[in-house]
């Protein structure tokens, strides 16, 4: 917990923290987590960070001090701030500021992905104090002598830069899945699983390779899972790329649509990690094709520019059992009482439980001080007869800085 302003003389806070100046803040309320917090900012090793900050004024005497900012562990080099303390002032407003934070080491070490404090302190420039510690010295050293007044710091989480980003180099693929059978027998009253039921699923991945770290980050790929969809019966595996695992569904009960799939834990770049593979008794028809927008999401940024090309990346699956033709796919691109439909344009037909990934490029840009909504509708020319047309659409929140 954090000491009460009325016992530090001269206090320093974060108040926010900004990645690449695109305002990624993190999901809770308030301006930072408590130490320890659970939602750390999410930040990957390049451009800059900016701490904003805030100082409260104590009784201190000290006119003179510096702010120093860094990311622990060596992950960013400290950076000094002067700071001029004004006289204490009852009820007078915190002093805000911001140092920006950069120099991350290139090539980034993989062993230092993962949880890192940010750390802020204050200190006073007093003749009586002390020459600043090895690890808060700039090149070339501050020669001067000071007393440490306060600190503050949060949690950061350092993730590996997708690959084709710019030194990007994160990925997980699932390059292909098969399983031994896909019809199952039902016991004698009709709903459950009959007995040796016993699947196998053989799997291709390829990823990064990047290790686990003593800081947190799991690695590329750290764990394989084959699952049953009806109880969520689950085995987990050790993260080996080509490999094969069984799934027991003897007893598990049974209904229509069920289906195993593989999936694998990691990095999410974007890239199919997952596959399901439906299943079948002998006496089952297929189900009807059902085409999900699942998401829609901007790369490389969530937050552009203005006028900086990006790209929407959207994925699409056919939740159905039974294939499908042809169809059209739209992008629709809202801001105020304005919308902008790109499209349609025609996407291949899908096999029953398949998922695909596509983008659409924006080279352009778009101009800055604005909120979108971007949306990807499928079968927007109704060419697909399916069990649920609700789901054919999804959206997401942007702003243009």
């Amino acid at each position: 917990m954090r000491i009460a302003q009325t016992v530090i003389p001269d206090a320093i806070y974060i108040d926010s923290v900004k990645w690449f100046d695109l305002a990624t803040e993190p999901p809770y309320q308030g301006s930072v987590p408590s130490p320890g917090g659970s939602y750390p900012p999410y930040v990957q090793p390049h451009d800059s960070l900016l701490v904003n900050y805030r100082l409260w004024k104590g009784l201190m005497r000290y006119s003179e001090a510096i702010a120093i900012a860094r990311v622990a562990d060596g992950v960013t080099m400290p950076v000094h701030i002067p700071i001029q303390l004004p006289p204490f002032a009852l009820g007078a407003a915190d002093q805000k500021g911001s140092i920006e934070l950069h120099g991350w080491p290139t090539p980034f070490p993989n062993s230092l992905y993962g949880f890192h404090q940010l750390i802020i302190e204050l200190w006073w420039v007093t003749g009586t104090g002390q020459p600043l510690p090895l690890e808060l010295q700039i090149s070339p050293p501050d020669p001067r002598l000071f007393q440490r007044a306060s600190s503050d710091w949060c949690w950061l989480f350092v993730s590996p830069v997708c690959k084709g980003q710019p030194n990007g180099v994160e990925f997980l693929k699932l390059n292909s899945a098969s399983i031994d059978k896909t019809a199952v027998q039902l016991d004698s009253t009709g709903q459950n699983i009959a007995a040796n039921q016993i699947l196998t699923v053989s799997w291709n991945y390829s990823s990064a390779g990047l290790p686990a770290t003593s800081y947190g980050y799991q690695g590329s790929l750290f764990g394989v899972m084959l699952a049953y969809s009806v109880s969520g019966l689950y085995v987990e595996f050790p993260p080996l790329p080509v490999s094969q695992g069984q799934l027991d569904l003897s007893g598990q009960p049974w209904q229509p649509g069920a289906f195993v799939y593989v999936t694998a834990g990691g990095a999410s770049c974007g890239d199919v990690t997952w596959k399901q593979f439906p299943l079948t008794t002998p006496a089952q028809k297929p189900t009807p094709a059902d085409l999900v927008a699942n998401y829609i999401t901007l790369t490389p940024t969530d937050f552009p520019r203005l006028y900086e090309p990006f790209a929407a990346f959207f994925q699409i699956s056919n939740a159905g059992g039974t294939a499908t033709p042809g169809f059209q796919a739209a992008l629709e691109l809202q801001s105020g009482a304005s919308s902008t439909v790109y499209g349609p344009f025609a996407l291949p037909g899908m096999q029953p439980y398949e998922t695909k990934a596509y983008t659409y490029d924006f080279p352009d840009g778009l101009p800055a001080g604005n909120d979108y909504h971007i949306y990807i509708h499928v079968d927007v020319g109704g060419a697909v007869a399916e069990s649920n047309k609700a789901n054919n659409s999804t959206y997401e929140d942007f702003h243009v800085s």
